[in-house]
């Protein structure tokens, strides 16, 4: 049995404690060897390539994809990941569609695959927006984040674009903690990032349906 994660960017360690806070460690992995149940793929194209190349591995069972559904159509994205995983397995998956619970392929003769484009299968955006939705309802500093954030970028000197306005909201709000700028993983342990939401109840249906634990 062997089984894989392929995450886009470089947070991917993220969802791997999300994973073992709620289901531990998936089967065939020890507390050392946890981390090789991750892989990180780098933009989009990159982990693309990745995730296909897992399928060379004969004793592959089960595989997970996340990608970040970005700015761009989403739907396009998705057809992208369809038409190349029918190419590699000479198998056609047209007939899946994205659904705002994931995507779950348990086809005959194949490994279990799944598919979740961040945030929501949904909306436009990246692993920063998914994220926001681990932080208390509550939070006093979330609200200023932002309003310093748009503050900022009405100023000549500012450097963030737009698109990169999300990224800056969290990772200010991140280094505005008892320890400052802790990377998500480190956020979520810490008890800053809440994995208990109800927000999250899709997400990590999608996971325990993907994986074995």
């Amino acid at each position: 049995m062997k089984q894989h994660l392929i995450v886009e960017g470089k947070d991917y360690f993220f969802i791997g404690t999300l994973c073992r806070k709620h289901f531990g460690l998936p089967i065939g992995f020890t507390e050392k060897t946890k981390n090789q149940f991750l892989k990180g793929g780098g933009g989009f194209d990159q982990t693309l390539d990745t995730f296909l190349a897992a399928f060379d591995s004969a004793d592959l069972t089960n595989i997970g994809l996340i990608v970040d559904a970005d700015f761009g159509t989403i739907e396009s994205r998705f057809a992208k990941i369809i038409v190349a995983l029918s190419r590699k397995l000479n198998y056609d998956f047209s007939k899946y569609q994205l659904d705002t619970e994931g995507v779950f392929i348990d086809e005959i003769g194949l490994p279990t695959i799944g598919i979740w484009i961040m945030p929501d299968n949904t909306n436009s955006g990246y692993i920063e927006h998914f994220v926001e939705n681990l932080i208390d309802e509550n939070d006093d500093l979330l609200p200023i984040a932002k309003e310093t954030i748009d503050n900022m970028m009405t100023q000549p000197y500012c450097r963030i674009t737009g698109y990169k306005r999300q990224k800056a909201i969290i990772h200010s709000w991140l280094a505005w903690q008892e320890t400052p700028g802790l990377p998500f993983g480190s956020a979520l342990e810490a008890g800053y990032l809440k994995h208990e939401k109800d927000s999250l109840k899709s997400f990590l249906k999608w996971i325990e349906a993907v994986f074995q634990f």
